[in-house]
């Protein structure tokens, strides 16, 4: 069985990664809530989440989700933009 990956596609200042780096996780999403999570390959490890998401699209080989990264700032929680790629 081929293992699912995810890629954070921007950075911690919002610029795009040269280099995306995949790491085996799978996602769930929630669209009524605008809530997505990438979980690590245990299944019980959160290891990043965006508010605000969205679908943008579906094809054959993966997903592209866009939203809002929730992180911790010298003023309390932020938000930064995020995307992800989705390897099926």
């Amino acid at each position: 069985m081929k293992t699912m990956k995810v890629a954070k596609l921007l950075d911690d200042a919002g610029r795009p990664v040269r280099e995306p780096f995949a790491v085996p996780a799978s996602v769930s999403f929630d669209a009524r809530e605008g809530v997505a999570q990438a979980w690590a390959a245990d299944g019980r490890t959160l290891i990043a989440e965006m508010v605000k998401a969205r679908v943008v699209w579906v094809g054959v080989a993966g997903a592209r989700i866009e939203g809002m990264e929730p992180f911790e700032g010298p003023d309390g929680t932020q938000y930064r933009a995020m995307e992800w790629q989705q390897i099926y």
